[in-house]
């Protein structure tokens, strides 16, 4: 992180850390277990319900997020 961001301070980098952490985090827990649901369609709202809860990323972030769940839960 240093190298990508020589400016950033220590505590910004830890808060951008934890930031992912949660998004992560909400991802895994809307996942619906629901198999009457289309996979992919799972994967797209889980994403959409941690983005509501965690706002500010770049969209390819939420891009790579929803390849991230379907991998995951495969």
């Amino acid at each position: 992180m240093k190298r990508a961001h020589p400016r950033a301070s220590d505590t910004e980098i830890k808060l951008a850390i934890m930031a992912a952490v949660k998004f992560d985090d909400a991802c895994a827990k809307y996942f619906s277990t629901d198999y009457t649901i289309d996979f992919w369609q799972r994967c797209v709202d889980a994403v959409a319900r941690a983005e509501k809860e965690n706002p500010g990323f770049l969209e390819s972030t939420y891009q790579y997020a929803h390849n991230q769940v379907a991998y995951h839960n495969k």
